[in-house]
């Protein structure tokens, strides 16, 4: 896996900046709501993919918070990457799953 292989990461709405968290009515068409995010986090937890999950850099500290406390519930692994782009810092989170050593011999196979 690349650390750098960021492709179309998951948005979550921030119309909740305050300690609210997640909201419950997506904005636009490139948001989800709290409800859809879990969806996500469930269906990758339940699935047989082994890349990471990534959430968009838009997301406010306690945006991925949350999203960090739904991947706990499902047993994933959480991790934060920063990327600096012409000065200015972007943190996506990535939720990956906990994987064992049989997965990466099935893999190789």
């Amino acid at each position: 896996q690349s650390e750098n292989s960021i492709v179309e990461p998951i948005k979550i709405q921030n119309e909740c900046i305050n300690k609210e968290g997640l909201g419950s009515n997506p904005i636009n068409s490139d948001n989800i709501t709290r409800e859809e995010a879990d969806e996500i986090i469930k269906n990758y937890a339940s699935s047989d993919a082994i890349e990471d999950l990534t959430f968009s850099s838009e997301l406010s500290f306690d945006e991925r918070k949350e999203i960090r406390m739904m991947g706990k519930r499902y047993g994933l692994s959480e991790r934060t990457f920063m990327e600096k782009i012409y000065g200015r810092k972007r943190v996506f989170l990535v939720l990956s799953k906990k994987i064992g050593p049989g997965v990466i011999i099935e893999q190789l196979e």
